[in-house]
């Protein structure tokens, strides 16, 4: 008990002593010396959401994928990119994105039932990949209509005239 009421007393002198020390003049920092950092973007960037579940489960061989774009500017950069199992590129597709809009994507190569893809999708920063504002989920191809895929059906319903970039299979409407 003596002991730790020692302990406390040297504690508290030493914390008394210290905060009254000032350092001698050779060894305070320089008034020129300054730090700085970035973190993330350096421009304003706009919101990506992708409309479906985490992950995204589908019934069609060749999903359509189908992002809400909000951009910041007049020329925000999307990039899309999905992987297989084995990390290869199975689509990927770049472009700039002007005005708040949905953008509809169809897979030009069919997916393989219970096998896990990774889907990346992010608006770029300054044109560059590094701080991107990205989303990331897995893809996987199911037995059954999901609510994703009813989701699509309901926008592609009302937005008929959407063109995709690979000719329509038997699976959508």
């Amino acid at each position: 008990m003596v002991k730790k009421r020692i302990w406390s007393y040297i504690i508290v002198f030493s914390s008394l002593f210290l905060m009254g020390y000032e350092p001698p003049e050779q060894e305070r920092d320089s008034e020129r010396t300054s730090a700085s950092s970035t973190r993330g973007c350096l421009v304003e960037q706009g919101e990506l959401s992708l409309i479906g579940t985490n992950p995204l489960t589908t019934q069609t061989s060749q999903p359509i994928l189908l992002f809400e774009v909000k951009p910041a500017s007049s020329s925000e950069t999307l990039l899309v990119v999905v992987r297989d199992k084995n990390l290869n590129v199975v689509f990927e597709r770049k472009m700039i994105v002007s005005e708040e809009q949905y953008i509809s994507l169809k897979l030009p190569s069919q997916i393989v039932k219970s096998e896990n893809y990774n889907l990346v999708a992010g608006l770029l920063c300054d044109n560059k990949i590094r701080h991107a504002k990205i989303l990331s989920v897995d893809l996987i191809k199911v037995d059954y209509q999901t609510a994703s895929d009813q989701l699509i059906k309901l926008y592609l319903q009302g937005n008929p005239g959407i063109q995709f970039d690979a000719k329509d299979d038997q699976d959508h409407p």
